[in-house]
């Protein structure tokens, strides 16, 4: 019986952990992200259109966006320094591309500014508590966040908001496929 239970233990470790990505996805993940850091911060909006899944699914609260910039290929193109613009903080966390390794990008406020912080994840069916706080189905994500806050005992206002990017990996490619932007 005890062999039994370790059995079924290891067996629902493994598949919790089969459930995430891989290494290899993990390392090819970053490799893809920094090719799109690297569109962004050149402004090469072919690279940008081909890494997006249309239409975008967003929930922006920017004046400066619209969903309908989103919709298609063309128009991401057409609007090309909006789209840029409202994804330039994506380039903030780097890539080491020695150990394919995502550092996060810390910013500390002082008594006039807001904290900032943009961090990455990697999630997955386990991270359902994640999702739910995002009305997503639980799934394989690559998952950076934007946060603007004041930890530091700053009182100004705005400080209470965030963007979160999910990316899908399949048939071996990054697409960013849903933006949510709260103030």
């Amino acid at each position: 019986m005890k062999k039994f239970l370790l059995g079924l233990i290891v067996l629902s470790s493994t598949l919790a952990v089969s459930e995430g990505f891989t290494r290899s996805e993990q390392i090819q993940i970053s490799k893809q992200f920094a090719t799109f850091q690297k569109a962004i911060k050149s402004k090469d909006i072919q690279t940008i259109s081909n890494m997006i899944e249309y239409p975008l699914s967003n929930d922006i609260g920017s004046d400066d966006i619209n969903e309908d910039d989103f919709k298609d290929k063309d128009s991401v193109i057409e609007n090309k320094t909006e789209i840029i613009k409202s994804l330039k903080e994506l380039t903030l966390p780097k890539v080491n591309s020695e150990t394919n390794k995502i550092t996060k990008y810390s910013k500390k406020g002082n008594a006039k500014t807001c904290d900032f912080e943009v961090n990455t994840k990697f999630t997955d069916s386990n991270d359902s508590n994640f999702f739910d706080n995002y009305g997503i189905t639980p799934d394989k994500n690559f998952v950076v966040t934007a946060s603007y806050f004041a930890d530091s005992g700053a009182d100004v206002d705005g400080c209470a908001s965030y963007n979160t990017y999910f990316f899908k990996y399949e048939d071996k490619k990054l697409k960013l496929y849903k933006e949510i932007a709260l103030p």
